[in-house]
């Protein structure tokens, strides 16, 4: 995530996911004093559900920021093959 423009102090940010059975995200990341990004880790949870692809949105928040709104399509790994017996 990024900043326009460097700060003096932290960046504090809050994220959350639309839906944490697909993609989890850390609740706060701090951009550092002086820089204008951070790096953050989102966690695909594999739920053996076959349900296709979903899309999940991830929300920012900071204090004098607009928020912001990303989205991320998770495909699905489950691979339950369909018999037909006859």
């Amino acid at each position: 995530m990024s900043i326009p423009a460097p700060r003096n102090v932290p960046t504090l940010v809050n994220l959350s996911s639309s839906d944490t059975t697909e993609i989890t995200v850390p609740s706060l990341v701090t951009i550092p004093a002086h820089e204008t990004n951070a790096v953050i880790d989102l966690t695909v949870v594999n739920d053996f559900v076959r349900d296709g692809s979903q899309l999940v949105y991830i929300t920012a928040t900071a204090l004098n920021y607009a928020d912001a709104l990303g989205r991320v399509r998770v495909d699905d790994n489950e691979n339950n093959p369909l018999a037909v017996f006859v």
